[in-house]
């Protein structure tokens, strides 16, 4: 009998060393990582952190407010990166 199939809770958790879509391959809920921690496989990052490549390593990084340092503007809760610093967003005219 195939082990029964775990449902992770997307917001915070995935599901590591597994298939959530195949319960012949089990794995276990692991909270999504945080700051510092290797993004998971999925590219993503607990709520508030982004994920970005530093090192050509992808790391998860918390989102910055306005006058935050950043690379992207993934890592501005703005959607502005504006010369290294989160500004706030840009406004058509």
């Amino acid at each position: 009998m195939p082990a029964p199939r775990v449902r992770c809770v997307r917001s915070v958790e995935f599901c590591e060393n597994g298939n959530p879509n195949d319960a012949r391959v089990p794995g276990k809920c692991t909270p999504l990582p945080a700051d510092g921690k290797p993004c998971a496989a999925s590219g993503v990052c607990a709520p508030t952190y982004v994920c970005v490549i530093e090192n050509q390593n992808t790391l998860c990084r918390q989102i910055h407010n306005n006058g935050g340092s950043c690379a992207m503007d993934a890592a501005c809760r703005s959607g502005n990166c504006a010369m290294s610093v989160c500004a706030p967003p840009a406004v058509c005219n």
